[in-house]
């Protein structure tokens, strides 16, 4: 593991690997379509269709609405 990119997106904290990233949303904060699309920007910019792992590292209380899942 090398070095990695960093984004603090307002509602959490994405950490950019060579092939995973981790999203850290921060406490009670609620998951919907408009941070969804924060995560869709930064996985096009850094994988553009690579396959990868995208692992949640849900160390806080947040809510995530199911609509994002349609």
């Amino acid at each position: 593991m090398g070095m990695f990119h960093y984004y603090d997106i307002g509602h959490a904290e994405v950490f950019v690997f060579d092939n995973f990233l981790i999203k850290q949303v921060k406490e009670g904060e609620i998951f919907d379509l408009e941070e969804t699309n924060y995560s869709k920007l930064i996985l096009e910019q850094h994988f553009n269709g690579c396959k990868i792992a995208y692992i949640s590292n849900r160390v806080t209380s947040f809510s995530v609405d199911p609509l994002v899942y349609k």
